[in-house]
């Protein structure tokens, strides 16, 4: 994972979503987003992290436009995603994809993992048949999956190969960049490690840019070279990983970090010297 110093990929400039609830005159308007930057380099892995409803997830589905932002920059690849055509942005998913949290409900159950693994390249690919099927054959052995899971549907799946079959989704037209939501949070213990070390792979293999949203510092501090804290819709605290855990600035960075057991072996390992 490189640094992604220099070549920026996606760049956020003041990007703010408000939802609103109830009716005039007791309206209410929710800030979930409020004036964030964020930067992408190309090849880069970035953790945004906070607490459930710090507007993590709100963030990325603003990027991409899966609700408009209220107000705010978005450039990707030199293209202002904000100012463009709604009936435009579906062409950008080439180049920018999501691995969803739960795959359980982010896969259709009555697709094949060969329908679902070829929309993308029917969507956004002018590929033959016989192109789609090669291609839905090499998406399944990058992901660890065999051939005849493509006639299987995501029920007769495990939770690991569902997951699976959601990164190969997202992966399936060469994407610059991948949001991945939570991608271990709904997998046992005895996966995780593996989608986790297929992620890694993956971005090495394809070249391809990172946005880790997540709770869980462990992932994060595994799959990313930079982290961003989010609380109550604002960055509170960035900068290279290793730098925000070990001499936390922000104190809320502090309690995320204390409230975690699973950093209490990390930094022991580190005062005596230990490695990864």
């Amino acid at each position: 994972m490189t640094s992604g110093d220099g070549d920026s990929l996606l760049t956020v400039r003041g990007l703010t979503k408000h939802f609103h609830r109830g009716f005039w005159p007791r309206r209410q308007t929710i800030v979930a987003v409020d004036n964030i930057d964020l930067r992408v380099g190309r090849g880069e892995s970035v953790g945004l992290v906070g607490e459930s409803g710090s507007g993590k997830t709100t963030t990325a589905r603003s990027i991409l436009r899966l609700v408009d932002p209220t107000s705010g920059e978005v450039d990707f690849d030199g293209i202002r995603v904000d100012q463009t055509p709604r009936a435009k942005v579906r062409r950008l998913y080439r180049n920018m994809q999501m691995v969803f949290q739960d795959p359980n409900s982010s896969l259709n159950p009555r697709m094949t993992v060969r329908d679902i693994v070829t929309e993308p390249l029917k969507l956004h690919l002018n590929m033959s048949d016989g192109d789609q099927e090669q291609r839905a054959n090499d998406i399944m052995t990058m992901v660890g999956l065999r051939g005849f899971h493509l006639d299987r549907y995501p029920g007769q799946l495990s939770g690991g190969q569902r997951q699976r079959v959601g990164i190969g989704r997202a992966i399936a037209t060469h994407p610059k960049l991948v949001f991945l939501d939570e991608p271990t949070s709904s997998l046992d213990v005895s996966v995780r490690g593996q989608v986790m070390q297929l992620l890694i792979d993956l971005q090495q293999e394809m070249d391809m840019s990172y946005v880790l949203i997540s709770h869980d510092l462990g992932v994060v501090r595994q799959l990313s070279k930079r982290v961003m804290v989010m609380f109550d819709g604002r960055i509170v605290e960035e900068g290279p990983t290793e730098q925000v855990f070990e001499d936390p600035r922000d104190g809320y960075t502090r309690r995320l970090l204390d409230a975690i057991p699973s950093m209490d072996g990390y930094r022991r390992r580190r005062q005596r010297g230990g490695t990864r």
